[in-house]
């Protein structure tokens, strides 16, 4: 299957944020995100394509895609399609979630559990929602670069709180079980990374904690994201660098240590090829832009 990456610009933000966003469809190609991304519908009508399932989509609906998910949108060619756009990498809002277990489980499940519904709605109600889509966006402006994520964090807690009464069934957190397929193994291989990409990368050693050939778990991951897995593990990497630089005045050796590239040289090498700069420069860009834009969204 041919797949289309769309790349969100996350290099000085966290994540990416439009608010009452108005066009005119369809205007948009099959595509997916390396990060997760929400979409609440404001007004207009259509429907959306997540894979190979369609959904019928009205104002009032909220829209989830999974990461490396391909969906589409097609609205109604003469009428606004009016929503709100947020998209982020999810290992960004991990951390804040630690302390609230079912918040983080309900949120795990829109990642990685293709088969919740990651369609809701039409809301018959939708001012608490949009109040709190136009109080993000007022914080938003209010606030200092250095200070978004937090303000990003206490927002994402505040939405997902509202998403358990808004789904068609009554949601609990799930007992653990064991399933299979290539989807659940991609999940698991994103999960592997996640917990060991500060660590030396063994290709042997995750086939083997998935009971599975080291060349079966690379033909998975390239067929179901279309990147390879020490592609995936590169970005993984460079994106912890990027917040630690950005976040810290850690000297880059520290940061090396930390994100499993202790080699500077091929650390510097990794980052540029992903960021197009250098480290140093990164961070010297990323100061000059909180000092020069305080409020660019």
């Amino acid at each position: 299957m041919n797949r289309v990456t769309q790349n969100v610009d996350l290099k000085f933000k966290p994540f990416f944020f439009q608010f009452q966003k108005q066009s005119l469809g369809p205007f948009e190609v099959f595509h997916a995100h390396k990060g997760m991304e929400f979409i609440f519908v404001h007004d207009g009508a259509g429907r959306v394509i997540l894979e190979q399932e369609k959904a019928e989509v009205q104002p009032g609906t909220l829209i989830c895609y999974m990461p490396f998910q391909l969906h589409k949108l097609v609205m109604e060619p003469r009428v606004p399609f009016v929503r709100s756009i947020l998209i982020f990498e999810p290992s960004v809002l991990s951390p804040y979630l630690r302390i609230f277990p079912q918040l983080r489980s309900l949120f795990m499940q829109f990642v990685e559990n293709p088969s919740f519904p990651h369609i809701i709605g039409p809301m018959a109600d939708q001012r608490q929602l949009n109040e709190l889509l136009g109080g993000f966006q007022a914080q938003i402006h209010e606030s200092q670069p250095e200070h978004q994520l937090e303000v990003f964090a206490a927002f994402m807690i505040a939405f997902l709180r509202q998403l358990p009464p808004l789904l068609p069934c009554k949601w609990v957190p799930p007992v653990s079980k064991a399933t299979s397929g290539p989807t659940h193994h991609v999940s698991k291989i994103m999960h592997w990374i996640e917990q060991h990409y500060m660590d030396d990368f063994s290709l042997e050693q995750l086939g083997k904690e998935l009971h599975l050939s080291s060349c079966y778990v690379s033909h998975l991951f390239r067929e179901a994201t279309g990147e390879s897995i020490s592609a995936y593990l590169a970005n993984r990497r460079v994106r912890e660098v990027c917040l630690l630089l950005k976040t810290s005045s850690l000297p880059l050796q520290d940061i090396g240590r930390r994100v499993g590239l202790p080699n500077i040289p091929y650390l510097c090498t990794v980052f540029k090829k992903v960021m197009n700069v250098t480290p140093n420069q990164y961070r010297k860009m990323f100061n000059l832009h909180m000092t020069r834009e305080p409020d660019s969204e």
